[in-house]
């Protein structure tokens, strides 16, 4: 019988809240009694998700998007750097959850970061346009646009659901995306600040 070695490397999700993060603000309506809570977007699964309301009302369809967002406080000080390695990566699943559509998926959105929840915070990843959004049942890997040192906090706003062209096709468009945005996962990596 013939063996083969392979030697892989860790990294830590510093945004998991089963790894000690904590969600601490987040917008739009909670989902939790459904099973779509905004924590469901940082418990390193991709069975459950976030899901949010796309305008400024549950249930009700939009042709507007009002844009929603999550907080997470990382558990210790991070380095994010530019790296796609330890250094520094954001993994971004997209997808739709909880019985909505493909087109809740997240579209355009933003990941800013800071060593403060009052801020200033920096942009470092900024998704927009439809030839931007990321494929849908799978993680996509994302380096910061910057480094910044002793990342405590990290914001992540949908922007926009998937759905083309949101202004023509909502709200009187059959997409769920008109009513509903949805997060699967986000994960963040980095390397533990210096004490």
């Amino acid at each position: 019988m013939n063996f083969t070695q392979k030697n892989f490397g860790t990294r830590r999700d510093w945004a998991a809240i089963n790894g000690g993060a904590d969600l601490t603000t987040f917008t739009g309506p909670d989902f939790t009694p459904f099973g779509c809570a905004p924590e469901n977007a940082l418990d390193t699964s991709q069975s459950a998700g976030w899901v949010t309301a796309t305008g400024s009302t549950a249930f009700v369809p939009s042709g507007t998007v009002v844009p929603k967002r999550l907080v997470v406080r990382l558990p210790q000080a991070v380095d994010i750097g530019t790296g796609s390695g330890a250094e520094s990566a954001f993994k971004i699943d997209p997808t739709a959850n909880c019985g909505v559509a493909g087109s809740t998926s997240t579209g355009d959105f933003t990941i800013e970061v800071a060593q403060d929840a009052a801020g200033p915070w920096t942009t470092v990843v900024n998704r927009n346009g439809e030839a931007e959004w990321l494929p849908r049942f799978q993680f996509t890997q994302l380096s910061a646009s910057q480094a910044v040192p002793g990342v405590r906090f990290v914001r992540f706003t949908i922007n926009s659901p998937q759905v083309p062209d949101f202004g023509t096709n909502c709200p009187d468009g059959a997409f769920d995306g008109c009513t509903f945005m949805a997060l699967t996962e986000m994960e963040v990596f980095g390397l533990p600040a210096a004490p």
